[in-house]
């Protein structure tokens, strides 16, 4: 109570005292009130007056404007004359002209006008070491008017005075000219204006009187106001000090309220801190880890494939983890080295938006080494291209004309330099590559070549091929930093999906991308209020409850912070919603990913398939974009959409692909994109039919279905019959030998395959599994499975059912190429129309035709001479200019030059309607480059007599040329167009038909016919001759042994071609009765027509029949069989190469190492499965091969030599590849470190591909578990002979030597030494074993099959037969001595037959003499009579 007393005692005198204040201040004010009515009077008038003076001062001040800035500019300029150049002005001599005069003229200005200067004087002046401050400091005023007029006269006015003169002429002369001109301006307007200047004196005098007497009241006032102003103050005082009382307490409580709301505050900012001091705490630990990863990313990964940066990211981090080093487990490289803001830059920069490329454009935006990309699709180079726009990035190549012009350019002005078809590095940027720099006074110079430019650091090389083998040297490597572009299943899987959300579901893919950059901004904003946060909290000064910005801050923190959480909260379900939408196009992308690479693994199939990701691209986008029938489903139905383009993207794709393959191949990418689209459920049953067999030695009985299944057929039957669908079909071929006799000799074994064998409940739970599609196709594989294994010449029938079931009735419908249609639609300027045909057919009238039709203009030059190339230069650059047309052709004998003219197309601006068409024959030697960007149109006869007969009726032969004089003309024609085609229909069926294929062409029949109408019209103009009187022998020899014969390098060959030359060049030919072919038995022979006129023979060969026979070639009936089976093996054997291997079952094994490092982790499909191969492989080879017991007289023996040379090769071999194949089991369980070769090895058995370093001795190209098979049957065969005494006597298989062709030679060898006779009086006699004496000059053979007849053991005659091949018994061969003459004779009845290696036909080990009887040696020839040691 006594302070509150005390409090308010005090508080009334204050009152009281203010009160008096109050009084003092009212009087005091009254009394300045009435002094400042007077002042205000006082300056009213002073206003008029200083109205007066600003009025007149602004006309002078306007007067002075318009000189004034000029000359300040001038004073700046002299300001920043450096010393230098007066120094260089003093020395000189004899100076300019102009710099004399200006020199001069400003000394005698500063000299006041009146005094003549000379150069001597001005040098004197400008020496002054206050030149400059004299020059500054001049006044205008004191030039008098005459040193002006003086200057005026002797100077300025000079013609030859030009101030933008005087500057080019010294840097320091042009300032003080302009000074100079500025000043005498400036005198001029100071003598205009100087009367106004005098009346604004006078009016300012006044003002200064009428100025003192307000001051004076001013004063006064101003005394008056500050007693006023401390009575105030003392006044505030006393009140202040009656609030500071009330406002102690109230600010107590203000402190309390606020201490509450930053307690409270900062407890909801202590968790996200606490977390976020956890995870700087985890992030220092890791952070050594996370750099070291993130360095050797950015150095090293660059070279490789998506799949093998993921293998050399975990082999970093095992490292790590071996080093002790921490790293996070979940650190993403993407995530640590960019933000999501560069993405979305890059992607709008033509980035596509999968891992690969978001890494590859981290390395382009954080290199040291200038970089070289490896670009096959070509984003890069338009990704590049796009973001570095604004930068004005340069294009240029090794081959353009103005590459230094262009790297002088950029290097010099920093501008960006892109190289392009970097496939070699020209030597003169080795300075740029190694950055070699240097100064010279202050200038950062390169010396590139024998120039010396300019450095400027903002200089970026980029360095681009597409060509993805393209091989670079290890100096190369170590200068640059490689960027690899080359696409991979996944990241183009990720880039489809993109395309397919972008085009299908513009919604949710924008909603994606705004989720992206809304999670980005979220991130840096709540960043940025923490950090305002802790740099208020750190700079508080004083009491913390004091300081009103920190819990503002804490406020609005709190505040976006809710605003942060809620909308992540609503990016969640956003995400949750994309992810949904976007998984019902992952299936769709990952099937778009895999039939691309199936279409580049094509190339596995033929050099010729080369497909570029764009022609792929330009298939999706003119699905989803320009298909009339999508268009007709609305958006708003996406699954309909998304059903549509499922199915129709395969057909497209294969109808788009199906015109560049040859016929035999269509069925393989058929049935590769009907894989693909296969469900997972039938996989293993598509497997089944593709996978080469596994059973090395099967057991089953060679007696099944009475012995009628080769070796290959039983080894895969033991393995189907191991599996539940087909373990009842053995004891069915048992128990129903005649239902599976019948069906092996059914012309349609597809329509009618045997039934009763199927496991009923293995099907009833297979289809319990299935939906009904698929169960139709499960049938449908079974019967492909059966179809494979009986009768595989009708595989091609039940694979293009098991095709149009899966991928649509109409999908191997495929539409003739249409030119206007490819030109049009489907190709585009910059891709080249490559029309590939076999020798001897020209594509180029489809081009010719084209431009006919549509009137277009095009040039056509012929390639193979210098010329020629140089023309085809000029009509490129020429139409791709004005948008016309250029057709090359025969590109295929300069394929060299062909890779110059792709780059050239690559590189050209091209109009968007020049088109270039080539046309080649098939060619190896064809750039790749070239392949992969040219659309590709595969043209090829259609096969068959008839069909050959109507294109030389058409195109060869003409009624002018075939019904001249003499009328026996035409028939011989005929003939030669009967001859010709079968010569071309026999090459169908390499090697029965011919041993190899040969280039026979149109050209050879042209040739063939000018020398016939050489012949005819050499016998005069007769309308008839004698048939007996044509030249026939010559005809043959010329035929045979030069235009046809010319080519064939088989004498057997030779033999076939005699035959069928002398069969039809004969006056005989002429008879009415005349047969065309032997017909079989059964069958009717077609005979020569009987007419005489060119329009009679087209009529009939119009009428013959659509189905030939092979008899008409010659050739036994069912080599047509063998050719299908032929046919089969193609397909399955290259379907199993362009297999793809996912990117978790690669080829690559390292993978497997690092997964092997981690518990638990089990082996990848593919590395298990070879592992269980090799250990059958080494299961069944043995150790090692006895050692043959060598002495002085068994080395002696050629037997012995021979064995032991094959015995030594074998044991080397079979050594070899149980180490290796031991190695590779070793990697296969994980306890063998891998290697180059081992991955090699790998690659190749996974393939099913015998490796090159197996291939010792000659063998067809089989399966590795069908060559395994046969090594170790030569191995047995070595075992049980090396050391038996006369082993030749014993039976050997003579196909399973090494080198059966010694054997013969050692046999040969044995007998001439024990005789002592002469090698060349040795001929090789061969029976049947029939129990005659086999002596020391015989030796057996076994394993021998004979095609094209069959050798009846009772008359040892030859004779023909149904079946293309017949095992032969043990044959005894016998070296006969004789006179060296008769050796190569034969009898009448006898005929030379080749002993061939294998069914290939292509190592000829010897020949024999075998009886004929009745039948003659051309029939034999044609049929393809030989014998065969390995089959």
């Amino acid at each position: 109570m006594c302070i509150r007393d005390s409090y308010k005692a005090e508080l009334e005198i204050k009152e009281k005292q203010a009160n008096e204040k109050l009084k003092l201040m009212v009087q005091e004010q009254q009394q300045a009130e009435q002094k400042r009515e007077s002042s205000i009077k006082l300056s009213k008038e002073l206003e008029v007056k200083q109205g007066q003076i600003k009025e007149r001062a602004g006309a002078v001040e306007s007067e002075l404007s318009e000189a004034l800035p000029a000359l300040e500019r001038a004073q700046n300029s002299v300001k920043n004359i450096d010393t230098k150049s007066l120094v260089e002005l003093k020395n000189l001599k004899n100076p300019p002209k102009l710099v004399k005069m200006t020199i001069e003229a400003v000394a005698t200005c500063l000299l006041g006008g009146l005094k003549a200067v000379d150069w001597e004087d001005a040098k004197k002046e400008i020496s002054k070491k206050d030149f400059i401050n004299d020059v500054l400091g001049f006044k205008t005023d004191k030039l008098p008017e005459k040193g002006k007029k003086n200057i005026i006269a002797k100077y300025t006015s000079q013609p030859d005075w030009d101030n933008e003169r005087i500057n080019h002429a010294s840097k320091a002369a042009g300032p003080l000219a302009d000074w100079l001109t500025s000043q005498l301006k400036y005198a001029d307007i100071l003598d205009k204006i100087q009367p106004l200047r005098n009346e604004v004196s006078a009016l300012k005098a006044e003002e200064e009187s009428l100025s003192k007497q307000n001051d004076d009241l001013a004063r006064l006032i101003d005394e008056l106001q500050k007693n006023i102003e401390n009575y105030k103050t003392e006044y505030a005082q006393l009140i202040s000090q009656v609030e500071s009382i009330k406002g102690e307490m109230t600010k107590v409580l203000d402190k309390v309220t606020r201490s509450q709301k930053l307690i409270q505050n900062l407890s909801t900012e202590r968790f996200r801190w606490e977390g976020s001091s956890e995870g700087f705490k985890e992030q220092m630990a890791t952070m050594i880890g996370d750099v070291l990863l993130s360095a050797a990313f950015l150095t090293y990964i660059g070279f490789f494939d998506h799949f093998y940066r993921k293998v050399m990211m975990n082999a970093w981090r095992n490292q790590l983890d071996v080093a002790g080093i921490k790293y996070r487990q979940d650190l993403s490289i993407t995530e640590f080295l960019t933000k999501p803001s560069e993405k979305l830059i890059w992607q709008s920069h033509k980035l596509p938006a999968d891992d690969l490329c978001t890494e590859n454009a981290i390395i382009l935006s954080k290199f040291n080494r200038y970089p070289l990309i490896i670009d096959p699709s070509g984003q890069a180079l338009d990704f590049i291209l796009s973001f570095y726009k604004e930068k004005k990035i340069s294009q240029t190549s090794f081959a353009d004309d103005s590459f230094m012009k262009n790297l002088e350019t950029s290097l010099r002005f920093g501008c960006p330099l892109l190289v392009q078809d970097v496939e070699k590095i020209d030597p003169i940027l080795n300075s740029v590559l190694n950055k070699e720099t240097f100064k010279t006074g202050g200038r950062v110079l390169m010396r590139v070549g024998d120039q010396e430019i300019d450095f400027s650091p903002s200089f970026s090389l980029f360095m681009i091929t597409r060509d993805a083998n393209a091989f670079f040297t290890p100096d190369l490597c170590s200068r640059v930093t490689f960027v690899n572009f080359t696409v991979t299943p996944s990241s183009l899987q990720n880039q489809c999906l993109n395309i397919y959300l972008r085009n299908e579901r513009q919604d949710v893919e924008q909603k994606r991308v705004n989720l992206l950059k809304l999670q980005g901004e979220y991130v840096v904003k709540l960043r940025e209020l923490e950090d305002s946060l802790l740099d208020a909290l750190s700079n508080v000064q004083g009491n913390i409850l004091d300081n009103e910005q920190v819990i503002s801050t804490l406020e609005t923190l709190k505040m976006e912070s809710g605003k942060v959480q809620e909308e992540m909260a609503k990016s969640d379900k956003v995400m949750e919603e994309v992810t949904t939408v976007t998984n019902t196009y992952v299936e769709l992308s990952k099937f778009s990913s895999r039939m691309f690479f199936a279409m580049q693994s094509l190339s596995n199939v033929h050099y010729l398939y080369q497909f570029s990701l764009s022609f792929f691209m330009d298939t999706l986008f003119n699905l989803i974009t320009k298909d009339e029938n999508l268009k007709k489903i609305d958006k708003s139905e996406p699954q309909k959409r998304l059903a549509f383009i499922y199915d129709e993207l395969f057909i497209q794709t294969y109808h788009r692909i199906a015109n560049s393959l040859l016929n035999n191949d269509k069925l393989i990418f058929a049935l590769r994109l009907a894989q693909i689209k296969l469900p997972l459920s039938l996989h293993d049953h598509f497997n089944l039919i593709i996978k080469p067999c596994k059973v090395i030695e099967t057991k089953l009985s060679n007696t099944i279905i009475d012995g009628k299944l080769k070796y290959s057929q039983l080894q895969l039957l033991e393995e189907f019959s191991y599996m539940d669908r087909y373990k009842n079909l053995v004891a069915h071929l048992n128990n129903n030998t005649a239902q599976w006799l019948a069906f092996l000799d059914d012309p349609n074994p597809d329509e009618r395959i045997p039934s009763g064998w199927e496991n009923e409940e293995y099907e009833n739970s297979e289809n319990s599994k299935l939906n009904p599609f698929e169960r139709e196709v499960s049938l449908i594989c079974r019967d492909l499975a059966i179809i494979k294994l009986f009768r595989s010449d009708k595989f091609s029938v039940v694979a293009s059912n098991f095709v149009k079931k899966v991928l649509g009735n109409n999908i191997l419908d495929v539409p003739p190429v249409d030119m206007k249609v490819v030109v049009e639609k489907e190709s585009s300027s910059k891709a080249p129309i490559l029309l590939s045909s076999a020798p001897g057919n020209d594509p180029s009238f489809k081009v010719e035709q084209l431009v006919r039709e549509t009137n277009k203009k095009i040039t056509s030059v012929a390639i193979g001479s210098a010329e020629g190339y140089d023309l085809a230069d000029k009509a490129i650059i020429a139409a791709a200019k004005s948008g016309s047309w250029v057709l090359l052709k025969n590109v295929h004998l300069a394929p060299q030059w062909l890779s110059e003219v792709e780059k050239k197309i690559y590189r050209l601006q091209l109009h968007e309607n020049f088109r270039l068409f080539l046309t080649t024959e098939f060619n190896p030697k064809i750039p790749r480059t070239l392949l992969r960007q040219s659309y590709k149109c595969v043209f090829e006869p259609p096969d068959g007599i008839k069909a050959s007969l109507i294109r030389t009726f058409k195109t060869v032969l003409s009624p002018a040329r075939s019904d001249k004089a003499p009328t026996e003309r035409t028939r011989l024609h005929f003939l030669l167009a009967w001859v010709h085609a079968v010569i071309q229909e026999r090459l169908r069926y390499t090697p029965i038909g011919w041993t190899k294929v040969y280039e026979f062409n149109e050209a050879d029949q042209r040739c063939a016919l000018d020398l016939i109408d050489e012949y005819l019209d050499g016998m005069g103009q007769r309308n008839n001759v004698d048939p007996d009187k044509i030249p026939w022998d010559a005809l043959q020899c010329i035929l045979a042994q030069n235009l046809y014969g010319g080519k064939i390098d088989n004498q057997y060959d030779n033999k076939i071609l005699d035959g069928l030359i002398g069969q039809f060049f004969t006056a005989k030919s002429y008879n009415m009765d005349f047969e065309l072919f032997l017909a079989p038995e059964g069958s009717q022979p077609i005979k020569i027509p009987d007419v005489k006129k060119f329009s009679q023979f087209e009529e009939w060969i119009d009428k013959l029949p659509s189905v030939e026979s092979p008899a008409w070639s010659g050739l036994p009936n069912n080599v047509e069989r063998i050719v299908r089976e032929t046919l089969t093996n193609h397909i399955i054997k290259k379907l199993l190469e362009i297999q793809d291997v996912n990117e978790d079952e690669a080829v690559e094994i390292e993978l497997e190492e690092e997964k092997k490092k981690q518990e638990g982790e089990s082996q990848v499909k593919w590395l298990k499965e070879l592992g269980q191969r090799l250990k059958s492989y080494l299961s069944i080879l043995p150790e090692s091969l006895p050692k043959l017991a060598r002495d002085a007289n068994s080395i002696q023996n050629p037997l012995f030599r021979f064995i032991e040379r094959e015995v030594t090769v074998a044991s080397n071999l079979l050594s070899y590849l149980r180490s290796k194949l031991t190695d590779l089991k070793g990697v296969c369980d994980g306890t063998t470190q891998s290697t180059q070769e081992l991955r090699q090895l790998a690659s190749e058995l996974h393939a099913d591909q015998i490796p090159a370093t197996w291939r010792r001795y000659t063998v067809l190209n089989i399966t590795v578990t069908e060559w395994i098979a046969d090594f170790k049957k030569r191995i047995d065969q070595f075992t049980r002979i090396m050391n038996v005494s006369g082993y030749q006597k014993q039976g050997v298989w003579m196909g399973g030597l090494l080198f059966p062709e010694a054997y013969l030679t050692a046999t040969r060898q044995y007998v001439a030494q024990n005789h002592m006779w002469s090698l060349d009086e040795l001929d090789l006699k061969v029976e049947l074993l029939d129990g005659q004496t086999v002596d020391d000059d015989c030796f057996i053979v076994t394993g021998v099959q004979l095609e094209g007849a069959e050798w009846e053991k009772s008359t040892k005659l030859l004779r023909l037969n149904k079946d293309l091949s017949t095992p032969l018994p043990a044959l005894l061969c016998k070296w006969v001595h004789m006179q060296k003459s008769e050796i190569k004779k034969l009898a009448d009845d006898e005929i030379f037959a080749p002993v061939y290696l294998n069914k290939s036909r292509a190592n000829l080990i010897s020949s024999i003499k075998m009886k004929r009887g009745d039948i003659s040696r051309n029939t034999l020839y044609q049929r393809g009579l030989a014998l065969i040691t390995w089959s």
